[in-house]
């Protein structure tokens, strides 16, 4: 009975710890996704008024894809910086929680399962993590380099189509960001902060397991 006892408990504390994995998980993730919002409102900020100022060939050059003057360069760049910042800021501050998060999970695991006491490097056991591919090849290093950079293209596409509809600078940006009354939900960013969010809680789970096994 006491046998049964005791593995009922550890059961109902494994349960208990995978819930608040979870809660941890999307606390992380509005924190990055409120990082994104804010790096990509600057972004676009920018980007319209450098669409504002841009002359009718101009507007043709960059619906074609081409920066061919000082203005249509630098609305290249900010993109280009938009995207790099994006992909450095991110994975910096998911490091930082992924460390604090292997350190638990691992001194988690030891009292539970095994009753002992340990004090886990949290950086070794990241690096670890960052050795070991995800499901599907990928690694904790790019994940958010190539979420960023799926976004640039489709930024870069929307910006294209928009101008070749026809559409205003504000209609361009809007499609990007997304309506306010909607709760930017209609927008192109959307998707991007849905596959951060999926990837956050898949590498997080990741980190947890690698830290679980050392």
């Amino acid at each position: 009975m006491n046998i049964q006892v005791s593995q009922q408990a550890l059961l109902d504390a494994l349960v208990s710890h995978q819930a608040y994995l979870y809660r941890l998980s999307s606390t992380e993730i509005n924190n990055l996704l409120a990082q994104f919002d804010s790096i990509s409102g600057e972004m676009l900020s920018q980007l319209r008024d450098l669409l504002d100022e841009l002359s009718d060939a101009e507007k043709s050059a960059l619906m074609a894809g081409q920066y061919t003057t000082s203005a249509l360069k630098e609305i290249r760049t900010v993109i280009q910086s938009w995207q790099s910042t994006v992909a450095s800021a991110l994975l910096e501050s998911f490091s930082v929680s992924a460390t604090a998060l292997a350190v638990y999970e691992a001194t988690y695991q030891a009292k539970t399962i095994a009753n002992r006491k340990i004090e886990p490097n949290g950086k070794t056991l990241l690096n670890k993590a960052k050795k070991a591919p995800l499901s599907g090849g990928v690694l904790l290093d790019s994940i958010f380099a190539r979420i960023s950079n799926d976004t640039r293209v489709r930024v870069e596409q929307t910006i294209r189509d928009g101008l070749s509809q026809g559409q205003t600078n504000q209609q361009i940006v809007q499609r990007i960001k997304g309506k306010k009354a909607l709760n930017y939900q209609d927008g192109l960013l959307d998707q991007s902060r849905n596959q951060i969010s999926t990837m956050v809680r898949t590498a997080r789970s990741h980190v947890s397991n690698v830290a679980l096994n050392e």
